[in-house]
């Protein structure tokens, strides 16, 4: 996803078009983040060095004082929430990157059954209510399990 994110600070301060439906954003998100089953290591690593060179692309094009809108169309972001800027947006990414470098995050939630979600919620203090009242009012779009 890090090169959908620096896309977005590329494209600011318009709001990145995808021409995709609500459905179509949330099938395309998980497909991006599948794996083929019958992909080699060496298919895997190509397509991770074209989505590293995108992102990069996209990072070099950013205007990083930019205003990037909040992307309105997933529900991880309260409604009042401020646009971001460019820089906030690569430290987004680079968190991102860590956070999931050798899954360890995956090791942490099977141990305590938290999401990163919940952890930044009770770090920040955060009501993550409005996630689930998204969800209620798309219907169109399967909400997660956990």
């Amino acid at each position: 996803m890090a090169e959908d994110w620096l896309g977005r600070a590329a494209a600011a301060p318009d709001p990145l078009e995808t021409g995709r439906s609500l459905p179509e954003t949330f099938e395309w998100a998980e497909a991006v983040n599948r794996v083929d089953p019958d992909a080699t290591a060496e298919e895997i690593l190509a397509e991770y060095d074209r989505r590293c060179a995108a992102g990069l692309a996209h990072l070099r094009a950013a205007d990083l004082d930019a205003r990037v809108p909040v992307p309105t169309e997933m529900p991880w972001f309260p409604s009042d929430l401020a646009p971001f800027n460019g820089r906030w947006v690569a430290q987004h990414v680079l968190t991102e990157i860590n956070r999931h470098s050798g899954h360890a995050d995956l090791l942490r939630e099977a141990l305590d059954g938290r999401t990163m979600y919940d952890l930044i919620a009770e770090d920040q203090s955060i009501d993550m209510s409005y996630i689930g009242a998204w969800f209620a009012a798309h219907p169109e779009v399967p909400a997660p399990a956990w």
